[in-house]
């Protein structure tokens, strides 16, 4: 007892530093090893080949890893090497896979066994032994299973101290889940005839099992319309729980709620209230299976599902009934129809009229039935009416007018018409093309050989157009009961035979593309149904003024007029000033003008020549946007791009007031635009060309006004359209912006600009706004 007290007292006393200090320098020398824990990320280093793993495959074979230690070596018998696959990667070890083959300089130091933890999302390889300092271990033969659904690539992870702290791989030992494949996939509408409301039954194979919270999501083909989709009427009769929809664009997702896991197999859903496209082939859908995330977190999908193709509906009864059945009267036409199937937003009503009307100067296409706006185009014998800023008009009776149709000249039979119904890009929905004819008969009193003419026109006047190149003629219609028409001609010298401009009831013409400073002489004959001409008539001229109206001499004996009284300013409804963007529950957006009107816009293209984004727009309640009255549809902002009618090659610039220049050359084009100047372009519908009014062709050097000019010194110019001719300056590129106007439509530096005018300092709403 008292020796082992004293060994121990002399331990105390200088025994046991003397061995603490030898083990300390045995371990500073790499000679002392202690078979420990570590409590820190590895220094070493994992890499190997990036891949991905589809969701639900069995397994799929890893591709080799290199794991590389460091010196003094960080692998012992006790700190085992393991890989854990990061926690936002859908994937797992293969626990099945036991055994892996193993290569390089530490494979002496390792056991082939492998193992799993944590729910097989860490991979254990077992050290025998300490690993030698820098040795290598290749891994390989081992798998991984992709689960729930698609993930991003990440890294894997690596641990030598137990699995406490972990380190991130190199990149290239990423993993990716991909979306495994839907089998026997299809959409099949109920009916496959064009613009159609119906049931669309939707089946798919899946090989990994819906989530009770799961979707399943089909997108559509971009002609279809799915804004009458509601909520409930998308459902799955394979699957438990219960069922909601949602439709963004044109994709329609069905969310479950309330059930079970749904196990692989076959599953049938139906999504009802889907409108068809117009005639043809529509395009593949798509669908997929998906986690409760949405689109970020696919299972299943297949973006390729066969197409349909859908045959034109047959619309009746319809018809086609001119107010009069007077040969030769200019009037207007009734036209009735019955559809079944839907008319989109944007559809167009086309009537087609025997050879023997004179369609020339239809105009006023209007459907009373039906909402939104309306434009009238004419092509040889093809009536236009075209919608827009409306909703669609679901199957049912539908009336429409077209004014200024002059009836065939001769008596009997006027021939079959033809009506269709078709989208925005022309694809017959519905059709009737043997409309029944109509009888035309000669004039009361006609037999008794009518020969005279119809009295006068009263009440004529002129204005300037607002583009400073039109003339805007109107006059009182006699009151003659057999008056067919007004033919207005236009002579450039007095008394000289004028060249016809219409043949009109109307009341009103606009004569577009005049010359400024020159003088036209107007005269008015009144048509009867028998055929008379009033040849008597008074000449009116008129002078095209820079910047003033000037009205035609008073013939004699016209009784003054009184003048108009000046309009009370309109009343806007409550939270909606002019200036305002307005939109209703319905996508169209519209201007609000000082008038009290609202302006749509009839595309984004040209949305975003005059605003950079949508921001700015009101959603109003459709009670309010009903309040303001439709003017007319907004055009491309001046300045920006040059326009064309698909089918017609020439390509024109805009002015202010919507005046088109034509481009005659691709000098002059290049000249303005540059070399790329094609790529500005912009096509127009040609139902929309009736916004705008005709000018006078470009010439080399000329800008057109409205365009924006870079002076080369930070200067940016806008040519202006006052009388004086000059142009304004743009006090600084924020001053260009705070009027919206995007640096992108700036034209090449100019020199020789005409004098400078008052600069822009701020913001001006005649520029700004399309309709101020």
């Amino acid at each position: 007892m008292y020796s082992q007290s004293r060994a121990f007292g002399q331990l105390r006393r200088g025994v046991l530093p003397v061995v603490f200090l030898s083990l300390l320098a045995l371990t500073a020398f790499g000679l002392f090893f202690v078979n420990r824990a570590r409590a820190a990320a590895p220094t070493g280093t994992l890499t190997g080949t990036a891949q991905s793993i589809v969701v639900g495959a069995a397994t799929s074979t890893i591709n080799t890893l290199t794991f590389t230690d460091v010196s003094p070596s960080e692998v012992t018998a006790t700190n085992d090497l393991r890989i854990r696959i990061p926690a936002a990667v859908n994937a797992v070890w293969n626990p099945f896979d036991t055994t892996a083959t193993i290569g390089g300089t530490a494979s002496t130091s390792t056991s082939a066994t492998v193992s799993y933890e944590s729910n097989n999302k860490v991979l254990v390889i077992n050290a025998t032994e300490r690993f030698s300092p820098l040795a290598t271990l290749t891994i390989a033969d081992l798998g991984i299973i992709g689960v729930n659904y698609e993930t991003a690539a990440a890294a894997l992870e690596f641990s030598i101290d137990g699995g406490a702290a972990y380190g991130t791989a190199n990149v290239n030992t990423a993993i990716t889940v991909t979306p495994a494949t839907l089998t026997s996939t299809n959409v099949e509408p109920a009916s496959l005839v064009a613009g159609r409301m119906t049931t669309s039954t939707i089946t798919f194979t899946q090989t990994t099992s819906t989530p009770a919270n799961g979707i399943i999501q089909v997108t559509f083909p971009s002609n279809f319309i799915l804004t009458s989709v509601a909520v409930l009427d998308g459902t799955c009769t394979s699957m438990d729980g219960t069922f909601a929809t949602a439709v963004v664009g044109q994709v329609v997702s069905i969310t479950r709620s309330g059930g079970t896991t749904e196990p692989n197999g076959v599953q049938t859903c139906a999504i009802g209230r889907v409108i068809n496209p117009g005639t043809g082939a529509a395009g593949t859908y798509a669908i997929e299976t998906q986690a409760s995330g949405g689109a970020t977190q696919t299972i299943e999908q297949d973006a390729a599902v066969t197409a349909d193709t859908f045959t034109a509906g047959s619309l009746t009864p319809a018809n086609v009934e001119p107010v009069s059945l007077t040969r030769g009267v200019i009037g207007t036409v009734n036209v009735s129809l019955t559809t079944q199937s839907a008319i989109p937003v944007d559809g167009k009503i086309v009537v087609t009229f025997p050879t023997g009307f004179d369609v020339s100067q239809a105009s006023g296409g209007t459907c009373s039935s039906m909402d939104g706006s309306f434009a009238t185009a004419v092509s040889g014998q093809v009536v236009t009416i075209t919608r827009s800023a409306g909703s669609v008009q679901n199957a049912a009776a539908e009336s429409c007018t077209i004014a200024n149709i002059k009836n065939p000249t001769t008596s009997g039979s006027g021939g079959t018409y033809q009506i269709k119904t078709t989208t925005t890009g022309n694809a017959t929905i519905e059709e009737n093309t043997a409309v029944a004819a109509d009888t035309f008969s000669a004039p009361a009193g006609a037999g008794g050989g009518d020969t005279t003419p119809p009295g006068p026109v009263t009440n004529v006047s002129a204005t300037l157009g607002t583009d400073g190149h039109s003339a805007v003629l109107a006059w009182t219609n006699p009151a003659d009961a057999d008056l067919a028409g007004v033919r207005v001609l236009r002579a450039a010298v007095s008394q000289a035979l004028g060249t016809t401009l219409t043949e009109t009831l109307a009341g009103t013409y606009t004569d577009l593309g005049l010359t400024a400073g020159a003088t036209y002489y107007y005269t008015f004959h009144p048509v009867d149904a028998a055929g008379n001409v009033r040849t008597d008539a008074t000449e009116y001229p008129f002078v095209v003024t820079a910047s003033t109206s000037t009205p035609p001499a008073t013939p004699p004996g016209t009784p003054p007029s009184a003048p108009p009284a000046s309009p009370a300013a309109p009343t806007l409804p409550a939270g909606v000033a002019a200036g305002d963007l307005v939109r209703g529950t319905t996508a169209a957006v519209y201007a609000v003008s000082s008038d009290g009107k609202r302006h749509a816009f009839p595309n984004e293209t040209v949305y975003r020549t005059w605003f950079p984004d949508f921001s700015g727009v009101k959603t109003v309640s459709d009670a309010t946007l009903a309040a303001l009255p439709l003017g007319k549809n907004v055009i491309m902002r001046p300045g920006t791009h040059p326009v064309k009618i698909v089918s017609d090659p020439k390509v024109y610039a805009i002015e202010p007031g919507g005046v088109l220049r034509w481009i005659p050359s691709e000098g002059i084009a290049q000249d303005l635009y540059g070399s790329s100047w094609a790529a500005r372009v912009r096509d127009v519908d040609a139902t929309l060309f009736a916004d705008y009014a005709s000018g006078e062709p470009l010439i080399l050097g000329e800008i057109p006004t409205g365009t924006v000019v870079a002076d080369g010194i930070g200067g940016y110019w806008w040519i202006s359209t006052d009388a004086s001719g000059k142009v304004r300056r743009h006090a600084s590129a924020n001053v260009l912006a705070l009027n919206r106007f995007s640096s992108t439509f700036v034209i090449a530096s100019r020199t020789g600009l005409p004098a400078s005018g008052v600069d822009i300092v701020g913001f001006e709403s005649g520029l700004a706004l399309p309709y101020p």
